[in-house]
């Protein structure tokens, strides 16, 4: 999805009939999420893109000319509390999240390519239970991946942690007492 409004879309923010949707698109194990702003579903690209209209908000882009980390929060309401543990028990945190801006005529034809606004990797998923549950969803940019430490040493310890039968660094210990 290109990262820039095109001529074309760029005229049908400009004419008088124009919708505009947002887009989500989650990766888990399991498959992808896509939802999308609308009252129904739309198929872009050969993936269906599910409404979810007033159950779902998105939080406002953080757009800055610094180089810095930012997040966005995705909140889906009005789930089955049966479908919750579902969704909880995904292996989420660190999957690709993407938020895109797509542009549809009067009878829900694109216009062009959505437009992306925001790519990122999910880092929290948290629940609030009542009689539906709201579950929500805190993704962070490629950006927030620079702050956080590489906790791994060169010894043997932590080399065969990873990889169990490598002995490339059964000698370092005796090597800094020489």
């Amino acid at each position: 999805m290109p990262r820039t409004m095109t001529p074309s879309v760029m005229a049908a923010t400009l004419s008088r009939h124009v919708r505009a949707t947002l887009l989500v698109d989650i990766a888990l194990d399991t498959g992808h999420i896509r939802l999308n702003s609308s009252d129904r579903n739309l198929t872009i690209s050969g993936y269906t893109y599910y409404g979810v209209a007033h159950l779902g908000s998105v939080s406002a882009l953080d757009d800055t000319a610094q180089l810095q980390a930012s997040s966005i929060q995705m909140a889906l309401s009005g789930i089955p509390t049966a479908y919750l543990d579902a969704c909880l028990d995904q292996d989420y945190q660190g999957r690709a999240a993407t938020v895109s801006l797509a542009f549809f005529s009067d009878a829900y034809e694109l216009v062009d390519d959505p437009v992306t606004l925001f790519t990122g990797r999910v880092d929290q998923m948290t629940a609030t239970i009542g009689k539906a549950a709201t579950i929500t969803i805190t993704a962070t940019n490629e950006l927030a991946r620079w702050e956080t430490p590489n906790i791994r040493r060169y010894t043997d310890g932590d080399q065969r942690a990873e990889y169990a039968e490598d002995t490339g660094l059964q000698f370092v210990a005796q090597t800094t007492e020489k």
